[in-house]
Order: C-alpha cells, then structure tokens, then sequence
C-alpha cells in the first residue's frame, strides 16, 4: 500500500474553497439583515400606526424610516449576525484544522459548544431589537439592550414564537 500525502497546493486550494463558501454565506446573512431590516421597520410603523386608529401613508412610512435608516441597519445587522457569531469559532477551527488537527479540532469543540449555547441565547434574546429601534426611537446599542432586558422572562415564549415564524417564513420561500 501507498502512502497519501496531502500537498500544499492542495491544501491551499481547499482552504480557498472554504474560504470563499464561508463569504458566500457570509454575503447572503448580510443581505438577508438589509432586506430584514427594511421590512422590519416598515412593518413595525404600520402595525403601530394601525394600533392607533390611524391610517399611515406609504410615503410617510418610508420617510419615517428612511430617516433613521442607518441606525436601523446596524440594529438589524447585529441582531442578525450576533447569534451567528459563535459560529466563527467552528469556522476558525476548519481553517486551523488545515494546519493542525489537533487544534482544529480543540477548537470546533469549543466553538461548537458555544455555537450550541450562545447562539440560541442571543437570537432570543435579540428577538425585539429591531421593533424597539423603531417604536421606541432609541439607538441601536440602547434597542439591543433593552430587548434583552424585556425578554428576559419571556425566553422561551419569544424564542418559540421567532422559531415558528421562521419555519412558516422558510417554508414559504
């Protein structure tokens, strides 16, 4: 039997490939908060406006929003990416994995375990920080903030109700 030795070209290769599959999902998450954010803060104004009794132009919705457009894609962003961002560490761990198994290994345990944790408890928790920014006009440190706080003995009620509406809005798409 022979023996299989993995040469550097190759290994560069695969990494490129991982690399470039990792900023195709990384592009697509992006996106996906642009759009998100756009349409959660239009949707939010209408509802608020529609609780009130009133009846809300298009034009005066976009311009509501269009105002504090640049707050609400950082909010939406971070809300988006933050759950996400334990990931990293398990992406960290296939590049390191391309040097080092032992290490690449060590830390996709880690990372997966966080990913495992953190990520859940961050989505939940982030689950309002985007609906605050628009009806409470805070700033996106502030929205974040405070929907961590007013989930916090909601949890699971917030964290099954976003799930739900995300496996309706997937199957959907």
């Amino acid at each position: 039997l022979g023996t299989t030795s993995i040469s550097t070209s190759d290994k560069a290769q695969s990494a490129g490939a991982i690399g470039g599959g990792l900023l195709a999902i990384l592009v697509n998450l992006i996106v996906t908060a642009l759009c998100g954010a756009l349409l959660a803060g239009v949707v939010t104004s209408v509802v608020s406006k529609a609780i009130l009794g009133q009846r809300p132009e298009g034009s005066e919705i976009l311009a509501a929003v269009r105002k504090r457009w640049l707050g609400l894609l950082v909010v939406s962003v971070l809300a988006e990416l933050l759950p996400f961002s334990p990931g990293l560490l398990i992406v960290a761990a296939i590049l390191l994995g391309q040097i080092s198994t032992g290490l690449g290994v060590a830390v996709g345990v880690v990372g997966g375990a966080a990913a495992l944790v953190l990520g859940p408890l961050l989505w939940g928790r982030l689950a309002l920080a985007v609906p605050i920014f628009v009806l409470e006009r805070k700033g996106p440190f502030a929205a974040i903030a405070r929907s961590w706080r007013l989930v916090r003995g909601a949890f699971w009620r917030v964290w099954g109700l976003r799930a739900l509406v995300s496996l309706i809005v997937g199957a959907a798409a």
